[in-house]
């Protein structure tokens, strides 16, 4: 649905990257197979919560929110397969 994926059937079937790997973030995942990532409901939901506007907390969890979506669409699918190809090759050597 996303676009992320394309399959194919048969023999030589499965599923392949519709764009480059550097192209797809952590982000795009998420939202393709869930809505948003979120730290706390009223953050995504504004009629979840009466309280939002003298929450002590309620900005707090809006910082948050932004940061974790701030790093979710600046994380890609290439850098993680890097750091994965390092990660491992650090555990060969010891």
């Amino acid at each position: 649905k996303s676009g992320i994926l394309e399959s194919q059937q048969g023999k030589q079937g499965g599923f392949r990257l519709t764009t480059r790997p550097s192209d797809i973030s952590l982000f795009d995942v998420f939202t393709a197979i869930q809505s948003v990532p979120a730290v706390n409901n009223c953050v995504i939901d504004d009629h979840f919560c009466d309280r939002s506007s003298y929450c002590a907390t309620h900005n707090v969890w809006m910082e948050i929110q932004e940061d974790l979506v701030k790093k979710l669409k600046e994380t890609d699918f290439m850098t993680l397969s890097r750091n994965e190809f390092e990660n491992l090759r650090k555990l060969q050597t010891k």
